[in-house]
């Protein structure tokens, strides 16, 4: 889930990105780190997907990961998913 969703954010702003460059509206400062991948031609998309998430999720060692709390919540739907499957396994098994 949080890869799916990950992928869903770059996605968008490569689309965002995309449109901008079309229209002649993307300005200086914008879209810096993705804009310098995607002139880099020994990278396919493949690489800019793995190195962007790879940014994001693991962030700085000094500062907690961009993706720290999506990812958190999405742990934390899981447990309370995990917890209703335990109760529902256990009132229809002895």
């Amino acid at each position: 889930m949080v890869a799916r969703t990950s992928q869903k954010y770059l996605r968008d702003a490569l689309e965002r990105l995309q449109g901008l460059t079309d229209r002649g509206e993307l300005h200086d400062g914008q879209y810096n780190f993705l804009t310098y991948l995607l002139g880099k031609p020994e990278l396919d998309m493949n690489d800019i997907t793995i190195i962007t998430l790879s940014l994001f999720g693991d962030g700085l060692s000094t500062v907690g990961g961009s993706f720290e709390l999506p990812n958190i919540v999405c742990l934390i739907v899981f447990v309370i998913l995990c917890f209703d499957l335990i109760a529902d396994l256990t009132c229809i098994t002895p």
